[in-house]
Order: C-alpha cells, then sequence, then structure tokens
C-alpha cells in the first residue's frame, strides 16, 4: 500500500466506523472495520487486522494501528498521533495454518489439537487437550489465540518482541505430569515449525523463551488415533 493509500485509508477511518466495506475515495480500497477490532482505552483507539479489499486483483490485505483522539479548534473530534500502519495479512495466514487433529510430543505423549475457531475478540483460538491413554488421571489443557501481546491475557510490553512470530497462550490446566518440560511452564509460546508440526515453549514474564516441546501431527481424527492404538 503507497503512502496516498495509506493516508485515504486513515482519513476514512477517522471519520466513520462501518460495518460494511466501504470504498476509499479516489482508490480502488474498501475498508470493512466490522471485520477487524476496534478497542479503546483513555483516548487511545485501537484499529487490528482490518481488512482492506482491492478491487482490481479481489485481493484483500490486513492492517493494524492506533491512534489518540483530540479535539481541534472547532471542536472537531479527530485521531491524532497516528502510529506506523503495520500490514499483518502473514501474521493472519500463520494464525490459520496450524490445524486440527493428533500429535505427539518426543515423550511420546498424544494431544488432541481443535481449532481454529474465532475468538471473542474476532482472533483465531486453538486448544490442545493431552490424550490419557493408560487413564491415569492425568491432564494437560493448552490455549492459544493469535491476538498480539498487547490484547492477550499477559499484557505485557516484554511479550511484543515476539508478535509476529507466534502466538501467545497458557496452559489451563495441568494435573499429575511433572516431569520434563510439562511440569516447568505456565505461560507459553506456540510457533510453526512446518505444515506438520509446532513448538510449545515455554514463556517467562519477562518475555524470554526457554524449553520447547515439540508437537508433530500424527492422525486426522481421536476415531483413527483410537483404532491404531495395540
Amino acid at each position: 500500500m503507497n503512502m496516498i493509500k495509506t493516508l485515504s485509508l486513515i482519513t476514512l477511518l477517522s471519520t466513520c466506523i462501518a460495518t460494511w466495506a466501504e470504498p476509499i475515495p479516489l482508490t480502488t480500497l474498501s475498508v470493512e472495520l466490522g471485520k477487524g477490532l476496534v478497542t479503546g482505552q483513555g483516548r487511545t483507539v485501537s484499529f487490528s487486522r482490518i481488512p482492506v479489499t482491492d478491487s482490481d486483483t479481489g485481493l484483500t490485505r490486513y492492517y493494524s494501528f492506533s491512534s489518540a483522539l483530540k479535539v481541534d479548534s472547532n471542536n472537531n473530534l479527530l485521531l491524532s498521533n497516528i502510529t506506523e500502519v503495520v500490514d499483518v495479512t502473514a501474521q493472519i495466514a500463520q494464525s490459520a495454518s496450524i490445524h486440527s487433529g493428533i500429535y505427539s510430543d518426543s515423550e511420546g505423549r498424544f494431544f488432541a489439537v481443535t481449532g481454529p475457531t474465532i475468538s471473542e475478540n474476532g482472533y483465531f483460538a486453538y486448544s490442545m487437550d493431552y490424550i490419557d491413554v493408560l487413564n491415569e488421571g492425568k491432564s494437560i489443557v493448552v490455549a492459544w489465540t493469535s491476538a498480539p501481546s498487547e490484547l492477550s491475557l499477559y499484557q505485557d510490553s516484554d511479550f511484543k518482541q515476539h508478535d509476529g512470530k507466534g502466538h501467545f497462550g497458557y496452559v489451563e490446566e495441568n494435573l499429575s505430569i511433572n516431569d520434563g518440560f510439562w511440569g516447568t511452564q505456565n505461560h507459553v509460546f506456540i510457533s510453526q515449525q512446518s505444515s506438520e508440526s509446532f513448538l510449545v515453549t515455554d514463556l517467562s514474564s519477562n518475555g524470554t523463551l526457554s524449553g520447547s516441546s515439540k508437537l508433530t501431527y500424527q492422525y486426522a481424527s481421536y476415531d483413527e488415533f483410537r483404532d491404531a492404538q495395540p
């Protein structure tokens, strides 16, 4: 998106919040705020994953930025101090690239991954549940979304360094599994390694990444997994 089109987009966003696709004057672009996420705190407004479609190509790209509200000399409400408009299309594409199914870790444990679903704030959401093959009463439940750090549960500035590189998650439940990687972490960072695998990495409160567990795709469904058991 060139500078003229960027300025046109910002001008449009500062004058309306549409729930339908609306053309940006003097361009081939249209924007649909209703399919993105607009949030506010104090006088700061954040626009996240705003879809912009080019009518010439039919392609849609997604952008995020934030701004502050101000009043001019004529008492008009305006947006000011607009941050850099960031193209987050690649991040969104990566968000939905982990597919559901049964995965195994390096210790031979199996997990059922479900998703993506759509979270309340419009981001992709996943859940990963440990399969207690031996009926030992053990349980691990991990949840994550594609939301950036500022919109995640943590809202910790130290996590911003990882935005766009993966997804923020947390261990919702961990019963009786206290050995190896799964016995140490609470907050986790999810990063895709290939079309068939991803890493779950320990994420400390200061944003440091440490030990990880690699999950590799094995079966398309629980029924397929069950049928393969001896």
